[in-house]
């Protein structure tokens, strides 16, 4: 059986630079083959001229006013996978593997193996739009979605898009709908890419799987609130030779330092510890 093949989007220098991290993690255990679909030219450059043996393709996918996020969807539903003849792996850039992947694509060969999901009550999509709170993004994504478009399947979960294996039949037609359903929906209301994923995986009747324990001792996905602690990770596996963490740009969230003094201590001891763990 031929191994899937890991497929990652990227649009920006941070992603650019989490991508070479990440594929980096994989190069450690051999693991081919890997394509990556990138932005612009400047980030195929970018990012060939530190890894071996890996290519990248720059996609005609527009942001337009959408959200950064919504590039993967976009770059992938109309991307043609060049090893063909086996399964796909969708992989975000700002994953780190520590241990080979194929234990578990092997494992989960013929399904829609996710490295993490969440569980949804499917009541909580009858609910009117301001009794679901503002940081629930998903779920407004996808009462968004109920009241603009509509749909009929009535998921119960909501997948992470972050790390996920399909067949090499279902890909085309999930990134299609995955797009499809962002665009139809409109920046506006597109708060969470992964709900509309969800959608498109009902609508396909798609059942996922996962298996938490063997999947994050595989690997680990670092969200967006955790992109300090992704950089120190990538310094101590040794995976940032380069020191490229110099050039990675981190928003700061509103509310950031409405810790205080002990806060700001507490971003310097991380900073200080990352130093340590590069020298």
């Amino acid at each position: 059986m031929e191994k899937p093949v890991i497929i990652l989007s990227s649009s920006g220098l941070n992603s650019a630079i989490f991508t070479v991290w990440c594929v980096r993690s994989l190069q450690r255990f051999n693991y081919e083959p890997i394509e990556i679909v990138v932005g612009s030219s400047e980030e195929k450059k970018f990012i060939e001229d530190r890894l071996d043996g890996v290519s990248c393709e720059v996609s005609s996918a527009r942001l337009g006013e959408f959200r950064g996020f919504s590039f993967k969807a976009f770059a992938l539903s109309e991307y043609k996978v060049k090893h063909t003849g086996r399964e796909v792996v969708v992989c975000d850039s700002d994953i780190i593997f520590y241990k080979d992947p194929t234990p578990i694509f092997e494992k989960y060969a013929g399904q829609f193996w996710f490295h993490k999901l969440y569980e949804l009550d499917p009541a909580d999509i009858d609910l009117p739009l301001d009794k679901v709170s503002e940081s629930r993004w998903s779920a407004r994504t996808l009462i968004h979605y109920r009241d603009e478009v509509g749909f009929d399947k009535r998921p119960s979960w909501i997948l992470n898009s972050g790390l996920f294996l399909c067949g090499e039949n279902i890909f085309p037609e999930l990134a299609r709908r995955w797009a499809k359903g962002i665009r139809a929906l409109g920046p506006d209301k597109m708060l969470n890419d992964q709900s509309i994923l969800t959608i498109a995986a009902a609508e396909m009747d798609l059942e996922p799987v996962i298996e938490k324990p063997l999947g994050y001792a595989t690997a680990r996905h670092f969200l967006s609130n955790m992109k300090e602690l992704f950089i120190e990770e990538v310094v101590a596996k040794g995976l940032d030779e380069d020191n490229l963490r110099d050039l990675v740009k981190l928003e700061t969230p509103a509310g950031r330092w409405s810790g205080g003094p002990l806060d700001i201590v507490k971003r310097a001891f991380r900073k200080l510890k990352r130093d340590l763990f590069a020298s």
